[in-house]
């Protein structure tokens, strides 16, 4: 409640910290806060108002139960075992091309806040000294943007401060709740 030239006027407890939706054809849209990318052949970008959509997106419908909050899918057991089994399915029987989950940056630290899953037709391999895949995040509204990551299906992550791999680097990692000094500084990332 505010008190202005004696009268009492109520703010909305989010007011000061969310922005308002966009309206469209009058009707007020929902927040998009979830993307995911699709890395290799056939590249694209597709984003979302929930992360339980962007998740059963990123995996083509096998993974539809996600929850809500993506700080709890990072920290429950059941789903990274999910995540990687589909990607294991891949290795043994040789299953079609569908996508499966290789990382999740998120905006904030502690894995929480806005999501970009990326995704590719095959896990990394077993090998820690080759590329597999990359991704510069120059003018796609991600650059300098990450502050915690997961990989998933045997991929580790690099990112990189600079477009092209340049400039200081976090060094090949499975995940971190915390980039540190590399918080808010990525623009290109490399898996292995």
């Amino acid at each position: 409640m505010l008190l202005m030239f004696g009268l009492t006027v109520a703010v909305p407890a989010h007011a000061a910290t969310e922005p308002p939706a966009p309206e469209i054809g009058g009707f007020t849209a929902e927040p998009v806060t979830h993307c995911v990318k699709r890395l290799g052949e056939g590249a694209r970008t597709t984003c979302h108002t929930s992360f339980r959509e962007a998740i059963s997106v990123a995996t083509d419908g096998r993974i539809p139960d996600a929850p809500e909050d993506a700080r709890s899918f990072v920290k429950d057991p059941v789903y990274t075992a999910r995540v990687n089994e589909l990607g294991t399915e891949r290795s043994q029987f040789g299953t079609s091309s569908a996508s499966l989950i290789v990382s999740i940056e998120y905006q904030l630290t502690g894995h929480r806040g806005l999501t970009l899953t990326y995704t590719n037709p095959t896990p990394c391999t077993s090998s820690k000294s080759d590329v597999e895949f990359s991704d510069d995040l120059t003018g796609d509204g991600w650059d300098n943007k990450i502050s915690a990551f997961q990989g998933y299906n045997g991929c580790y992550v690099n990112h990189f401060q600079l477009s092209g791999f340049g400039g200081e680097s976090t060094g090949f990692r499975n995940g971190s709740g915390n980039l540190g000094w590399m918080d808010n500084r990525t623009t290109s990332l490399l898996w292995t």
